[in-house]
């Protein structure tokens, strides 16, 4: 009796909270120096206090809703030290994943009181009588075990593989504090003082209703840390898309320096071939023909109507011609709305970069061709770019498109700064795939 007592109470709780622990935690996550010792160490704490807790209960402290509530509180502090000593964990995110676990093991107890609590498993033992009381043991542990290797299943491919990919962005303290307190209230101390309430048997309706309900509020927990995390995420990218925006400003100022000096360079230049043709000074036609192409090459005579475009669309012009790349464009800047100078150009950047480097897959020369206008027609404005590709391309489940490289982490932030310039002037993109012609366009 006191071995069966000790393994469904005391043991199953510590076995389901490290089960619920191994399920939500990231892969390839750092462990603390000399993991070897600290993992046995952990699971030595964690058991010997399921034994020292079982023997408190059985033989000094009288079983009470205060011992109840003190029993979980030092188990989930245990569990808790446990976490933090193994796993290069801040102290809020041990904290946070501790009571996640906690939820989920609430959830397989409250599936097992609904189930097996309110009145099959008495059935079980009525059926089988007193002489099968041994085989009547055996058939509900396996209804268990079933119970919660599927209750686990379906929490990991709900929960857990979403919490393994976000783990990197961290919850406000308050968030964590917040989820912290709800979930000892709810969990350990409203728990304690209901079930002590509808343990016997004509309160089985009862019990029913409220492990229903704490299997609600559980869940609830679970999708307050997901919106937690997602609020987490967003703001975190858009962080991360100003500062790529704030970096790429110095790039345009430099750009802006080395376009006006080439410029002024070909104007002094064209203004020497000039004179030397007059001259003609032991150069041919084809010798002064040649030069003033060279000239065209740099100077492009880009006049879009905005002055941050011209640069950019001049230094793009030049890489392209470089890398066998035909660019053309037809951009009235005056067109655009009233949008801040650094977010014109980089929104362009962007979507002119994005095109690039689609272009430069291409095996064909005949499709190494960008396309990029932007005109104002019936109060709205048009921007479009075209360009071939080589590949497929992807979507993810929120609807941004992949990045084509190897390893896309970390990439197609170039995708996410577009969108979030053009929301940001209520506009709208959107992506066309005709054949293996892509065509980005917006809206404002």
């Amino acid at each position: 009796m006191e071995v069966s007592l000790y393994f469904s109470m005391f043991f199953s709780f510590a076995t389901e909270m490290i089960i619920a622990f191994l399920i939500i935690v990231p892969k390839r996550l750092n462990f603390r120096s000399l993991p070897a010792l600290r993992i046995p160490l952990a699971l030595l704490a964690v058991y010997g206090t399921s034994v020292g807790l079982f023997l408190l209960t059985r033989y000094v402290v009288p079983w009470s809703i205060g011992w109840n509530i003190s029993i979980y509180t030092i188990f989930v502090a245990v569990i808790y030290f446990a976490i933090f000593a193994v796993y290069s964990f801040r102290w809020s995110e041990a904290l946070l994943l501790t009571m996640i676990a906690y939820t989920i093991q609430s959830i397989l107890y409250q599936l097992n009181v609904a189930i097996l609590g309110t009145g099959l498993s008495d059935f079980i033992y009525s059926s089988f009588g007193e002489e099968g009381n041994f085989a009547a043991k055996w058939v509900n542990a396996i209804i268990q075990i079933a119970l919660y290797c599927t209750a686990f299943a379906v929490i990991y491919f709900t929960f857990g593989r979403y919490y393994a990919k976000v783990y990197q962005y961290t919850l406000d303290s308050r968030f964590i504090s917040f989820m912290a307190v709800g979930v000892y209230l709810v969990v350990v101390v409203s728990n304690a003082f209901a079930s002590n309430y509808a343990s016997f048997r004509y309160f089985y309706p009862l019990r029913g209703a409220l492990a229903g309900t704490y299997i609600l509020v559980c869940v609830l927990f679970q999708l307050y840390v997901v919106y937690g995390f997602r609020a987490s995420k967003a703001v975190e990218e858009r962080k991360l898309v100003e500062s790529t925006l704030s970096a790429k400003l110095d790039q345009y100022m430099k750009s802006e320096q080395n376009i006006a000096f080439i410029n002024a360079k070909c104007h002094d230049l064209r203004k020497q071939i000039r004179a030397l043709k007059t001259r003609k000074e032991n150069l041919s036609d084809q010798d002064f023909a040649l030069l003033e192409e060279s000239l065209r090459f740099y100077d492009t005579g880009i006049r879009t109507g905005n002055h941050g475009l011209d640069t950019l669309i001049q230094e793009k012009q030049l890489y392209c011609r470089a890398h066998n790349i035909e660019f053309t464009t037809l951009l009235d800047g005056n067109a655009l709305p009233e949008m801040a100078f650094s977010d014109v150009y980089f929104l362009f950047l962007n979507v002119i970069d994005n095109a690039i480097e689609a272009a430069e897959m291409v095996s064909d020369p005949e499709y190494r061709t960008i396309s990029l206008t932007a005109q104002k027609a019936r109060g709205l404005v048009y921007v479009e770019c075209a360009n071939y590709f080589e590949g497929e391309r992807k979507y993810s489940s929120d609807g941004h498109l992949l990045s084509t490289k190897e390893s896309p982490e970390g990439h197609g932030f170039g995708t996410r700064s577009i969108e979030y310039i053009v929301r940001k002037y209520k506009g709208k993109v959107t992506h066309e795939i005709e054949g293996n012609c892509f065509r980005l366009k917006i809206v404002f």
